[in-house]
């Protein structure tokens, strides 16, 4: 299995230490970044291009819904977590993969993850098939 990469944006260190803890009992997804603030965040991960990112919606200098709109292109899947029910709606809004509320139990966090690892390979499936169609279509004109 081709390696996952996951970014992580969270003020509270543990949350973080505990986001971290279960994601690194996967041998194939690594952190590749973190940040606790707006800012870093999107300029990290627009160098890093993760797959996923787990982003607490509330942060030091602002929250998701300012944070989402600095990107072009969301081209990556996000995990929102939060101590507030009331923003699962606009999360979705920005294709939420997942939305977990704090104090969230571990087996949520893999179940998110579980989806995201889902969805990847379903793109990745889908990119394959429309390559192979695409070779196919350019080979019958030789």
């Amino acid at each position: 299995m081709e390696t996952i990469s996951c970014f992580i944006v969270e003020d509270d260190p543990q949350a973080f230490a505990y986001a971290s803890s279960i994601i690194e009992t996967y041998q194939h997804i690594k952190i590749v970044g973190t940040s606790n603030t707006i800012k870093e965040a999107a300029m990290l991960i627009k160098e890093l291009k993760p797959n996923f990112i787990i982003l607490d919606v509330f942060l030091i200098d602002g929250n998701a819904f300012e944070f989402l709109p600095l990107f072009d292109n969301i081209d990556f899947k996000i995990i929102f977590t939060t101590s507030y029910a009331k923003f699962a709606i606009d999360a979705f809004k920005f294709s939420a993969l997942d939305y977990l509320l704090k104090p969230y139990e571990k087996k949520d966090l893999i179940l998110a993850i579980d989806k995201v690892v889902s969805d990847l390979e379903k793109t990745n499936y889908q990119q394959q098939l429309s390559t192979l169609m695409h070779n196919i279509s350019n080979k019958e004109q030789f």
